[in-house]
């Protein structure tokens, strides 16, 4: 099992950023959460869920196999946005030619070979498998407490996107079908029980992902 020697963001450190794979399942191989320096509350820490398995995130391979490249691509784009976003990036082109070129949007997506890949984890003893939790952080920023106090939405940026995983992979029945771990939906169900929503930075309208509408119908719904 492998793990950062000190999980607590040292004080000279700023911003520290992590990209954790919703759906990675092997059991030697745990989120190392970040911890805040208690020391240093000027830190900025942000651990965003995408889904996918680990080097899926990373853009790894097994043998000739490979995960969806949308993921791929949105983590890669997401880790050039935040790093440019603080400053500690010089950069060869502008931020927008970036977001083209590695936009989670297009491209190719979910496939019979990215499906093997992200099911190798089923062919492993049992022992070996377990599937991650998500942590249930909600958003407690004054905005929203001024607009509902009553209304609870999770943290921002503790999913992808805020959640709003339509255009970037599909229906929510394709990531349901496509992994071997149910991390994803087991979060679902506990948001969905205690009546919490999706994180919406925009107009604070819940996004809706749900796994029985289709595509145009989603988008023609939102509120």
């Amino acid at each position: 099992y492998l793990e950062f020697y000190d999980q607590t963001v040292p004080s000279i450190v700023k911003n520290a950023c992590q990209a954790l794979a919703t759906h990675e399942n092997n059991a030697f191989f745990g989120p190392c959460r970040i911890l805040p320096n208690k020391s240093a509350p000027d830190t900025t820490v942000k651990e965003t869920w995408f889904p996918g398995v680990h080097s899926e995130i990373g853009g790894g391979t097994f043998l000739s196999f490979k995960g969806n490249e949308r993921i791929t691509n949105a983590t890669l784009l997401w880790m050039i946005e935040n790093i440019v976003e603080v400053g500690g990036l010089l950069m060869h082109d502008d931020i927008e030619t970036y977001r083209n070129r590695f936009s989670p949007d297009i491209g190719p997506s979910w496939n019979l070979m990215n499906y093997i890949f992200d099911h190798i984890s089923s062919i492993f003893p049992t022992i070996t498998v377990k599937d991650r939790t998500i942590p249930l952080e909600l958003d407690s920023s004054k905005k929203l407490l001024r607009i509902d106090s009553s209304q609870k939405c999770l943290r921002k940026d503790l999913l992808y996107r805020d959640g709003d995983w339509l255009l970037p992979f599909g229906v929510r029945s394709y990531i349901y079908t496509q992994y071997f771990s149910k991390t994803y939906e087991e979060f679902r169900k506990v948001i969905e029980t205690n009546g919490i929503r999706l994180y919406n930075k925009d107009d604070n309208k819940n996004i809706r992902y749900d796994m029985d509408i289709s595509k145009n119908a989603q988008v023609d719904t939102r509120p």
